[in-house]
Formats: C-alpha cells, structure tokens, sequence
C-alpha cells in the first residue's frame, strides 16, 4: 500500500525556502572565507645533532635508511623500494633532487595530493660537530577545495607532530643512543 504525497502548504514552503536560502548563503560565505586562505602551506622542523654534517647528509640522501627514522616507513607497509623511491600502502616517495647540502622528494598520498619535502642540512662554523637538520613539507591547495584550505589549519600541528618525532628518531640513530 502505498501513502498519497500531501502538498506542502504555504507554511511548510516558507521553511523548506527559507531552509534552501540559508544553506545557499552559508555555503557561499564558506567559500568566501575559504578565499582568504594561503594557497600553500608549509610546515617545517629542525633539529640539532652531535654529528658532522657528512655523516647526517648520508642518512638523509638515502632513501633506502629512511625505514631507520622515520616511523611511517620503519614497519612492514614499505611495498617496494629503488634507489630514489619507495612505496607504501598510502604513500608514493620519489626523490627529485639531491644537492650538496639538501635533498627534496615528492611525497603523493593515495588520493593523489602531492607535498613536496625538502632536508637541508645546515652547519655552523662556530659549532663543527653540531648539525641542524631542517625539514619541511609545502603543499598547495586548490582555490576551488574549500575544505581542504580549512583542513591545512590543523596540518601542522598533525604533520609537525610527526616530523618532530621522525627528527627526533634520526637524532637517536645519528648520535647512538
């Protein structure tokens, strides 16, 4: 059996209208606000190491070490691995340059969004035996991805919380404790 649809009447229009005008305008104005967001982000951390520079640099342009420190890769997930790539189940690492003092790679998630990850490895005169390491990811965002501009709000504190602790895992791997 089956229920007659009931017309709406002249209240219930008013609300369904007033309902479909109002979710219009909080739509735009989420787009609006959205627009006053940079289109990159960038998150970055460093760490000092007890360590000579040659040392640290050896660890940073070989992708293959990188299952030593960092924590996303250190597990069984690594699917496959070159000498300027790896994959796991969610992320694709491809290293496209390699300098005298940095290495940049270009790490792609499993939904296609791209960051591209930058090492430097910094001394200081003053302190021969001490290495900081910088690293920072950069991504762009597309104007047209509103959600993804309000997302970047908490990127950092997410992906700065695990490039501290990756950071932190290189410093124990480079000094030996």
């Amino acid at each position: 059996m089956q229920l007659p649809l009931k017309p709406l009447s002249g209240n219930n229009m008013k609300y369904l209208k007033l309902a479909l005008i109002s979710a219009a305008i909080f739509g735009l104005l989420f787009f609006a606000m959205s627009l006053l967001f940079p289109s990159q982000v960038v998150v970055s951390r460093a760490v000092d190491i007890s360590k000579g520079s040659n040392d640290i640099y050896k660890k940073l342009k070989d992708i293959k070490g990188w299952k030593g420190w960092i924590s996303e890769l250190n597990n069984s997930a690594v699917m496959q691995i070159t000498d300027t790539s790896l994959r796991t189940a969610s992320t694709s690492i491809l290293i496209t340059a390699i300098s005298q003092d940095k290495v940049i790679s270009l790490w792609t998630n499993s939904t296609g969004s791209e960051q591209e990850s930058t090492m430097r490895v910094i001394t200081a005169p003053s302190q021969p035996n001490t290495t900081t390491v910088q690293w920072q990811f950069v991504e762009q965002i597309s104007w047209y991805k509103p959600w993804e501009k309000f997302s970047s709000l908490v990127s950092d504190q997410i992906l700065g919380t695990m490039m501290e602790q990756d950071l932190n895992n290189l410093k124990k791997v480079s000094e030996g404790n």
